[in-house]
């Protein structure tokens, strides 16, 4: 005899594809790297959660998050896979390396990626979730966005001195210039202090953390010793 089915009234009740909470802060205490079902994962456990935003209750002082750490064919992650797109989260906070961070109590939030469906290839609508550190021990360490209301005065190129060889345009070389030697804070306060106007298209780049240094790391400009910056020379 079969049991009656309970029918589902409170959101406490239903089924979800990932942990019910969103947005919390917690002590990152391990990251395993197992196999299930033919398929590397990773998975980050946490302790002394608060959790700050949910989907359902969630009163659990320990949790965990898991991913893919290859694509479906087995090569290395995306940058815009959920675990790359946590990794480059980690490196936006300063570490480079996602290791680094166990031990450390993280700010981390979660954004809903939709999926359009393919009918070709069978796929149906749905949708995953990003996971991105905003915090570590209580420090952002990305760049803060600059209040367009309030937009950087550019002096007068008379008065500017021979210092300035772009005439108030600042170049990606000199960003480059600039970054050297630095820590990603110096580096932000550095240009935001800037009296020099920046290109549309670079002035984004700077505001996105896991676009201008992670790009020129990967195209060989910078290195970085996992806190201080270096401009490798042409």
């Amino acid at each position: 005899m079969t049991q009656p089915h309970t029918p589902v009234t409170r959101a406490d009740q239903l089924s979800f594809s990932g942990p019910p909470f969103r947005e919390f802060t917690g002590k990152l205490v391990d990251i395993e790297f197992p196999i299930e079902r033919q398929r590397p994962k990773s998975k980050l456990q946490f302790t002394e959660m608060k959790v700050l935003r949910t989907i359902a209750p969630y009163p659990h002082p320990a949790g965990e998050l898991s991913f893919n750490r290859t694509g479906r064919n087995g090569e290395a992650p995306s940058d815009r896979s959920p675990w790359g797109r946590l990794i480059l989260s980690s490196q936006a906070q300063g570490h480079p390396d996602i290791l680094d961070l166990v031990g450390h109590t993280l700010h981390i939030t979660s954004s809903e990626q939709k999926i359009d469906a393919d009918p070709e290839t069978g796929r149906e609508a749905g949708s995953f979730l990003y996971w991105d550190i905003v915090a570590v021990d209580g420090h952002d360490a990305r760049p803060k966005p600059v209040d367009a209301s309030n937009p950087v005065s550019v002096p007068d190129p008379k008065t500017r001195g021979t210092s300035s060889p772009s005439n108030g345009i600042v170049t990606e070389d000199e960003l480059l210039t600039l970054l050297d030697g630095k820590t990603l804070g110096e580096f932000v306060v550095a240009a935001v202090n800037l009296n020099l106007t920046l290109p549309a298209k670079l002035r984004a780049r700077l505001l996105d953390s896991n676009d201008l240094i992670p790009g020129w790391i990967q195209t060989g400009k910078v290195t970085t010793d996992g806190n201080t910056y270096t401009r490798v020379k042409a």
